[in-house]
């Protein structure tokens, strides 16, 4: 029998599945236990942030609950609690650095305009609204997914005041819920739910009409955690099968899952690498991550097991990475893992107690980004960690990477595209002020569509072009509207 995730609570509404479990948030047992810093070397890729205060007392939040105690890290973390709310926290979007969003059960969304020291509440409109996906465009911009557990319709809701106002429903599917939801651009933007249907919308989604249902899975197999979706409109999917797109979602591809159980959360750093993981809760109660470096062709076996399920990913390259989940059954527990070399090794960075559901990271430098994970304890209380992280470019001494390559672009100043000659040793897009733009994979020449690492269209402007291994060769270019 196949045991999946967790099916959304509901105080009313009771749904019984031998491939779902019975309702009720599936959250990670309380761990008395501090986070704990899982690498010390000299070499280690992760950086030190300041600890922020975590409040206990959330008068902005709602007055009329309390928000329990949570275990605070210690000194030795490296994740930093940042704050705990009262509600299961299901997403998390950030838009730059400072501004982000987290959704939720009960209908409440919070919103952070200083990267998550604290966090204020956007959205509380309460049963029978669940959140279960945001994606933050801009500061202002910002779009939730989820579904109304009385008439089972899957919903939209858009703000474009930092989330002061919220737009009337936008029912996608009204009988079917949206579980979550990602852009590539302004533009194309996927959203997932039960039966295997996929929501996909190529003129921004602010109505009902501008989305497109399709089956991307015709076994009706649902899907689970993260997905992958990007500039390249590349789409994976998984769950009960694994779905792959490569036209932003119009048609779809269909496999068995990575793993013989199930498969749930999946991250792709390039064409080729990606990442699922997965878990069951019924006995053994575990979880585990697969590796494939052919686009989904193949998979290897299990790399990482743990004693609770893999929801969420999220890799930086093929290298760097995060795995999360939890679950409460057998007082598994849950936490954040990390692999330096692409899932050869593994450490466990934090164990939260809590059953982990999101991720989300915003570029800060050409070298280092901020990475926040969030989730809930058992006791519902959502809890939002953040790290930063530093990534190694390619080595000097690397023979695959040209000693004397110079970067030139054509054309220069560029509108929409400019073709970037590399020698073969891919490139990095930075502002005027060195933050990270773009990160170019190693090919002789590669096209820079003017779109940042989220996606996003750049504003128009100088960047400058430089050699990962090699800071001192680089080319400017000039965008132009």
């Amino acid at each position: 029998m196949r045991a999946a995730f967790r099916v959304p609570r509901s105080p009313v509404v009771l749904l019984v599945s031998i491939l779902l479990p019975a309702p009720g948030v599936l959250a990670a047992q309380a761990s008395s236990a501090p986070v704990h810093q899982a690498l010390d070397s000299g070499d280690a890729r992760i950086a030190w942030i300041p600890a922020s205060p975590v409040s206990m007392d959330h008068p902005r939040l709602l007055p009329d609950q309390e928000v329990p105690a949570l275990p605070q890290p210690d000194g030795r973390a490296e994740w930093i609690l940042q704050q705990g709310v009262p509600r299961v926290l299901t997403g998390v979007s950030f838009a730059d650095p400072l501004n982000g969003f987290a959704s939720a059960e009960l209908g409440a969304v919070y919103k952070t305009t200083n990267g998550g020291e604290t966090w204020t509440t956007a959205l509380n409109i309460g049963f029978p609204y669940y959140w279960y996906g945001v994606h933050a465009f801009t500061a202002q911009t910002v779009v939730i997914a989820g579904f109304h557990n009385q008439n089972g319709s899957g919903i939209l809701r858009w703000s474009d005041d930092g989330g002061v106002s919220w737009s009337a429903d936008v029912v996608v599917d009204p009988a079917n819920w949206l579980l979550n939801i990602r852009f590539a651009d302004a533009q194309n933007g996927i959203a997932y739910g039960y039966q295997g249907y996929v929501y996909v919308t190529q003129n921004g989604g602010r109505t009902a009409l501008d989305w497109t249902k399709i089956q991307a899975d015709p076994t009706g197999g649902w899907f689970a955690g993260s997905f992958a979706f990007g500039a390249s409109l590349d789409a994976w999917v998984t769950g009960i099968s694994f779905c792959r797109s490569t036209d932003g979602g119009m048609t779809w591809t269909r496999r068995a899952s990575a793993d013989p159980v199930f498969d749930g959360g999946v991250s792709t750093p390039d064409f080729s690498t990606g990442f699922t993981g997965g878990g069951q809760i019924s006995a053994p109660i575990s979880g585990w991550v697969h590796r494939t470096t052919d686009r989904g062709d193949t998979w290897s076996g299990r790399i990482l097991e743990t004693a609770y399920p893999i929801r969420v990913l999220q890799f930086f390259d093929p290298d760097l990475g995060f795995a999360a989940g939890g679950t409460r059954f057998g007082d598994a527990g849950g936490g954040i893992w990390i692999t330096e070399d692409g899932g050869g090794e593994w450490a466990l960075d934090a164990d939260t107690g809590a059953e982990m559901s999101g991720f989300d990271w915003e570029p800060v430098q050409s070298d280092s980004a901020d990475v926040w994970c969030v989730g809930f304890l058992p006791n519902l209380t959502g809890v939002i960690y953040k790290k930063r992280i530093g990534w190694l470019g390619p080595s000097a001494a690397d023979d695959s990477v040209p000693a004397a390559w110079k970067p030139t672009a054509f054309p220069n100043p560029f509108a929409s595209r400019t073709e970037i000659h590399t020698g073969g040793a891919g490139a990095l897009v930075l502002d005027p002020a060195g933050r990270l733009v773009r990160r170019l994979p190693p090919a002789t020449q590669v096209i820079w569509d003017g779109r940042d690492e989220r996606g996003r269209a750049v504003p128009a402007g100088v960047y400058f072009v430089r050699n990962p291994s090699k800071p001192g060769q680089g080319v400017r270019v000039v965008r132009v509207r």
